[in-house]
């Protein structure tokens, strides 16, 4: 049921967002890219930066699960992962992409600017305890890189392309640790000697 909510809410974002856009300006494009790329040049030239993007973002996910905020981070969010089935983490990835980037990049990064868009972004993504700070700060610059990527090209294919795959391939993850780690009460009662 949560899955359902979680859906339907990241579609009224994306719908939402689209709308206003297409009302305010007739286009989902930048409408001042710091690069004079033809349209297609454009998605192609930012569908490579997001995939870049993308991999250097988890990369630096799974490395960082060596510091011990990191591994709260990932015990705090990862209770988050159970009621999202393997086969229901690309519809959520992918909506979750397109809704944010639809709502920050597209919507409000052009007239609140990289930075400010990028801080609100980051604010939303809150979890409790000290690890908060490390979510929202890794969201504030993957935020901002996001945000320059469509500044830089004027199209949003980069930016939805990353933060869809960051989202499936950092939830898939999230399940396998959370499914390899066994609950610390089970793991002092199976280490009891007999």
């Amino acid at each position: 049921m949560r899955v359902r909510v979680l859906v339907a809410t990241y579609l009224v974002v994306a719908a939402g967002a689209a709308a206003t856009v297409l009302a305010l300006r007739a286009t989902l494009a930048h409408p001042d890219p710091w690069l004079a790329l033809a349209p297609w040049s454009a998605h192609l030239v930012s569908a490579a930066g997001g995939l870049a993007l993308a991999a250097s973002v988890v990369a630096w996910s799974r490395w960082s699960l060596r510091l011990a905020v990191a591994r709260e981070l990932a015990d705090a969010l990862a209770p988050a992962t159970r009621a999202i089935a393997p086969g229901q983490i690309v519809l959520v990835a992918v909506l979750s992409g397109l809704g944010e980037e639809l709502l920050f990049r597209a919507l409000l990064a052009p007239y609140l600017g990289v930075i400010a868009s990028s801080v609100l972004f980051a604010s939303l993504h809150q979890v409790r305890g000290r690890a908060r700070w490390l979510w929202m700060t890794s969201s504030l610059v993957v935020g901002v890189a996001l945000a320059l990527l469509y500044r830089a090209t004027g199209s949003l294919v980069g930016p939805v392309v990353a933060h869809a795959l960051i989202n499936a391939l950092n939830l898939r993850h999230l399940r396998g640790l959370r499914a390899a780690r066994p609950r610390r009460a089970e793991g002092l009662l199976a280490a009891r000697p007999t």
